[in-house]
């Protein structure tokens, strides 16, 4: 089930045009303001998705940002072309479910570290919190566990459960820590992984 929502777009520049600001209003279809804030105008459509996730939970890889005239906004613009075609504007964001069917497809990558093939998955809306059945590993577990910070971050900005354990009750953050992936630990403790989650066999 999709859910939709209009994102108003209201771009005012100060002196210089990269020092302006861009004012979002996020409205239900009933035009109910859901929440509101300010990004500078060099922000990209990434960025703007990636702050809708703080405020909404609206996981990155499940919103699409539609305009009525240019389609999908890629995730490279920037507000500033946007506020360059019409100020203000209208765009319709589209948050996707997550495909389960998809899920499986991130294990072999995310154990290889293949950054690049688990982006293209997870945008695809591929369920990052896909577990395995035979031992309840998820993507997030297997990329930890083999130090792959780039894919972890990728899994963590998709929504993947910083916390969600195998079945033998080991975390992610508590696999990365065994294993000696320092760089992986700070990451996952940054992102707000339970560092007292005790291992629960």
């Amino acid at each position: 089930m999709m859910t939709e929502f209009v994102v108003s777009l209201g771009c005012k520049c100060a002196v210089a045009p990269l020092l302006g600001d861009c004012n979002l209003r996020i409205r239900a279809l009933s035009g109910e303001e859901l929440f509101a804030f300010q990004v500078p105008v060099t922000h990209t459509i990434k960025q703007v998705k990636l702050r809708i996730w703080e405020e909404c939970g609206a996981h990155f890889f499940t919103q699409q940002v539609v305009h009525p005239n240019l389609g999908i906004l890629g995730d490279g613009i920037s507000m500033q072309e946007l506020q360059e075609l019409h100020d203000p504007i209208e765009v319709l964001l589209v948050r996707l479910p997550f495909d389960d069917e998809k899920g499986p497809l991130l294990f072999n990558p995310a154990f290889r570290g293949d950054a690049a093939a688990v982006q293209w998955i997870l945008g695809d809306a591929a369920h990052p919190d896909h577990a395995r059945v035979a031992d309840g590993c998820t993507p997030l577990v297997a990329a930890a566990s083999n130090g792959h910070l780039e894919v972890v971050r990728f899994l963590c900005e998709a929504g993947a459960d910083k916390e969600k354990p195998k079945q033998d009750g080991a975390t992610p953050l508590f696999i990365a820590a065994y294993q000696g992936h320092l760089e992986v630990v700070r990451f996952l403790c940054e992102a707000g992984a339970d560092k007292d989650l005790s291992l629960k066999q």
